[in-house]
């Protein structure tokens, strides 16, 4: 959590501080976080109740894994990206960096090449 709000190496740090994610300043010192969150309970980790929002009291909880996928944010890939994405690989261009540029995991690209995404979409 420290690392993907404060760290600009951290390899998620733009999808949290860089879409304005922060932490509570009172969570600096862990002793002000484990006043307001309590011990970790076995099996879980923090989660944001509002996926925009802070982490701060108000707005996290202990969720599990299974909680957690529910809450996150997803990509909306719409016909015109998937194209997009279809074109650029087509003309060379690396799937990692495709990855970056759309905002998506380099599986999805995978899934996308494989056609799977695209019945996906084109179907709905």
């Amino acid at each position: 959590m420290q690392e993907r709000c404060t760290s600009p190496r951290h390899h998620r740090y733009r999808h949290y501080a860089g879409r304005g994610i922060s932490i509570d300043p009172r969570w600096r010192d862990f002793r002000n976080f484990l006043q307001d969150m309590g011990e970790r309970p076995l099996g879980m980790t923090i989660d944001r109740i509002d996926n925009d929002g802070d982490y701060r009291k108000e707005n996290c909880r202990w969720a599990t894994m299974v909680e957690q996928r529910h809450s996150r944010r997803e990509p909306k890939l719409d016909l015109a990206k998937v194209t997009e994405i279809i074109r650029r690989r087509a003309m060379g261009q690396r799937p990692v960096d495709i990855a970056r540029d759309f905002g998506i995991s380099q599986p999805t690209v995978s899934n996308i090449f494989a056609g799977r995404i695209w019945r996906r979409i084109s179907s709905a």
